[in-house]
């Protein structure tokens, strides 16, 4: 059964990756700027930035675990 649905699970648990890595970054930009741990002195820069770049990060972690063979059986 795991080897018939194993490529199936696979898939699935790197699209819920990505969304982690999505969740995480928006969430990061919320805590940063909207909780007053690190006071912001020059001003909260657009969300749009943020999004943005959140391409570029999705490929990174993506390229990043295909390389460290996250996602190989074993």
């Amino acid at each position: 059964m795991l080897k018939k649905y194993g490529q199936l699970f696979i898939s699935i648990l790197f699209i819920s990756d990505i969304g982690v890595v999505v969740v995480s970054w928006l969430l990061a930009y919320y805590i940063r700027f909207y909780i007053e741990i690190i006071p912001v002195t020059l001003g909260i820069p657009p969300i749009e930035y943020y999004i943005k770049l959140l391409p570029f990060i999705v490929v990174i972690y993506a390229i990043t675990m295909k390389v460290l063979g996250l996602y190989q059986p074993m």
